[in-house]
């Protein structure tokens, strides 16, 4: 029973050391398909949950629904702890079926340099 507790443990810390961007989490396995923007490989709810569970009681994330209407459903994710130049907010949205990320910078953050 341990050892299922531990294992199951070591999985969450893992899924939560993916890509990060500004500083902010990534959902795992999400594809990138601009600077700052990613679609995740989960549904709206499942990558909210992904989210929730990994700022669990710490206080630094504030959840605030943006729209929630049919064709469209959207939350903003405010980093309540930002360091200059790190991320501020992730905008996770649904869209055509198609769950999406948006990190938002803060201010005198880098922009990430661009691959070749």
């Amino acid at each position: 029973m341990l050892f299922a507790a531990t294992f199951s443990l070591l999985l969450l810390g893992a899924e939560s050391e993916g890509e990060r961007v500004y500083g902010a989490p990534i959902v795992p396995n999400a594809r990138k398909i601009e600077d700052a923007r990613y679609v995740s490989p989960r549904n709206y709810d499942d990558t909210i949950e992904f989210y929730e569970k990994l700022y669990k009681g710490s206080g630094a994330i504030r959840f605030r629904a943006i729209i929630n209407a049919p064709s469209v459903k959207a939350v903003h994710l405010q980093n309540l702890k930002p360091t200059p130049g790190n991320w501020v907010g992730i905008n996770i949205y649904e869209i055509n079926n198609q769950t999406r990320l948006f990190v938002v910078r803060g201010d005198g953050a880098k922009a990430e340099p661009k691959k070749k």
